[in-house]
């Protein structure tokens, strides 16, 4: 039998003035440039990584708006927009915007933030 009390189930909430946002999931993933050496052969003899970036995309559901009784898309930050997630500044990359009959609209936004020359405050 597998104890489920050494995993972790579900998806952390989002925080950074965002906690009415129910989070349905979220992916991180981190990604660089590479630059290789080769040797003579073309082979290589050594790897640089630089301009690394971490990427978290979220997938949320919102509250439906007091004034309106729907969901308020002007809520959803715009691309190039900063807001702080886990202690850190991240800029929105994209966002997306799903509505089906079947299942409750949707926004999805995909972060960016690089990890070696931090955001400024």
């Amino acid at each position: 039998m597998i104890d489920a009390g050494k995993y972790v189930f579900g998806v952390a909430e989002l925080t950074g003035g965002r906690a009415d946002w129910l989070v349905q999931n979220a992916s991180k993933s981190t990604s660089a440039q590479e630059a290789l050496a080769l040797d003579e052969n073309g082979e290589p003899v050594e790897a640089v990584y630089y301009q690394k970036v971490m990427e978290m995309t979220f997938d949320v559901i919102i509250p439906k708006s007091a004034e309106t009784a729907q969901n308020s898309d002007s809520n959803i930050p715009e691309v190039g927009d900063i807001f702080s997630y886990d202690g850190k500044k991240w800029y929105v990359a994209s966002s997306q915007i799903t509505e089906t009959n079947t299942d409750f609209k949707r926004y999805s936004l995909t972060c960016k933030r690089f990890t070696e020359a931090d955001l400024p405050a």
